[in-house]
């Protein structure tokens, strides 16, 4: 695994999507790499000159198809370059945190996002790999050297689309 970095971006990041402002910055294999919300919050959006760009339908303001806030009941839209499919959290299980964990199907790919340790959010292939952990207050943030740049854009969406309390607590 290869350690990397988030940030406060400038508002001014290069080649950014119509109505997007960058807030937040990964500078690591395949980066930088930029993140921002628009339509009024409930899209996630990630960019980049190495990376294709990603969206996610799910923002800080609930989903852009207006169903419940915290529902991933219902399957929520999301796209990376060509690429596109959904994230759901089909799962309830009380002590169990991978069943907790949002299922993606991206085209041919299939990954699960969840909480690793006490509040370490985790990017995996359906074979358990990690692709990239967020580290907690004292881990470092780490990439895998075999992941893309699907992987990276993937998991920044999911970084700063989803809250940690989406992923523990279920309705």
């Amino acid at each position: 695994m290869i350690t990397f970095r988030l940030g406060d971006a400038s508002g001014d990041a290069p080649g950014a999507p119509p109505g997007a402002v960058a807030h937040s910055y990964y500078d690591g294999p395949h980066g930088p790499v930029f993140a921002a919300y628009t339509n009024n919050d409930q899209v996630t959006q990630a960019w980049g000159p190495l990376v294709p760009d990603a969206r996610f339908d799910f923002g800080p303001s609930g989903r852009l198809d207006g169903q419940r806030h915290t529902s991933f009941v219902d399957p929520v839209a999301l796209g990376v370059g060509e690429l596109s499919g959904n994230a759901v959290q089909p799962n309830w299980a009380l002590f169990n945190r991978r069943r907790r964990g949002i299922k993606i199907d991206l085209g041919p790919r299939l990954y699960l996002y969840r909480i690793a340790g006490i509040s370490s959010p985790l990017l995996e292939r359906d074979d358990r790999t990690p692709v990239v952990s967020f580290g907690g207050v004292r881990a470092p943030h780490q990439v895998a050297e075999e992941a893309d740049d699907v992987d990276v854009a993937l998991a920044l969406v999911m970084f700063y689309g989803v809250p940690d309390s989406a992923i523990r607590a279920q309705a």
